[in-house]
């Protein structure tokens, strides 16, 4: 028998906590993992999220395991805040070579749920390439027991919190975390974006701005505030105004940025922008296959 223990909420926050024992029954029995006799159960009282720390066999991940997880599983089913993979780093060789050396891995972020991806409940919110270079060495035979994060019972905006904390790292690209504010606050950007020919039917904002790849959150939100800063200078003075363009604040919650929005209750519908924003499309060269 389960005995859930350890470190309980905050005496202060006690009466927020979650009850997720529910949801951690169905993970013990799905997940095998070897911490079965005391379970603590821990909380960020950041947020309020519920988690605990495990250990599973590869197998187990890998068949439960998905890195294929949307920000918004509801609204925007279609579009991802994890990081790209690259696999030509050598970060990542080294990663796979322990991995067929049997090293264990530990500290990989997950949320354990099936309201979305049932025959994945275990969604990989960090660590996808350990998971990968995991299901590299899985194919050779390794089945090694490995450390997991798991959070239960996310509400959109802890899952924001944990898609965010999770993706932060020394290297991670602004653009990543611009694409996962806009993400979080509705698809009428991105929309916005692919309507006018930025960015094909479909394809998200790119998480690290490359010569020769789409376009990222910051270009669009420059075009954009800087159309609206050009319609309020008078015709008549223009040729004597300072058209420098202003560059929006990355990687943070842009204030000019979310005050446009929320004063424009026509900003996305604007025949104007749209034309200007259609224009735009021809002239940049940023590739959208």
């Amino acid at each position: 028998m389960v005995q859930f223990s350890g470190v309980r909420p905050p005496p202060d926050l006690k009466n927020v906590a979650n009850d997720v024992n529910g949801i951690l029954q169905m993970f013990i029995k799905e997940c095998e993992p070897l911490e079965t006799e005391v379970i603590y159960v821990m909380m960020d009282a950041h947020t309020n999220a519920r988690y605990c720390e495990f250990h599973i066999r590869a197998n187990k991940l890998l068949s439960l395991g998905t890195v294929d997880v949307p920000l918004d599983p509801e609204d925007q089913p279609d579009y991802r805040a994890n990081r790209e993979m690259v696999e030509d780093h050598a970060a990542y060789e080294r990663m796979k070579a322990d991995a067929n050396d049997r090293r264990t891995f530990s500290n990989i972020v997950t949320e354990f749920t099936d309201s979305f991806d049932p025959d994945h409940p275990l969604k990989i919110i960090g660590g996808q390439h350990r998971f990968n270079a995991i299901k590299h060495a899985y194919q050779n035979g390794i089945d090694e027991y490995h450390g997991i994060k798991v959070y239960f019972g996310l509400n959109p905006d802890q899952r924001f919190d944990v898609q965010l904390i999770s993706n932060l790292n020394i290297d991670v690209s602004l653009d990543l975390i611009d694409r996962m504010y806009e993400t979080l606050a509705g698809p009428q950007l991105r929309d916005w974006c692919q309507e006018v020919g930025l960015l094909e039917k479909g394809q998200d904002f790119i998480s690290k701005r490359q010569k020769g790849k789409p376009i990222t959150v910051r270009d669009a939100r420059t075009f954009i505030l800087n159309f609206y800063k050009g319609k309020q200078v008078p015709s008549k003075d223009f040729n004597n105004t300072k058209t420098i363009p202003i560059l929006p604040k990355s990687g943070v919650i842009e204030p000019e940025w979310d005050k446009l929005k929320n004063d424009l209750q026509y900003l996305w519908t604007n025949p104007g922008l749209k034309k200007a924003g259609q224009e735009f499309a021809l002239l940049v060269p940023f590739p959208k296959s």
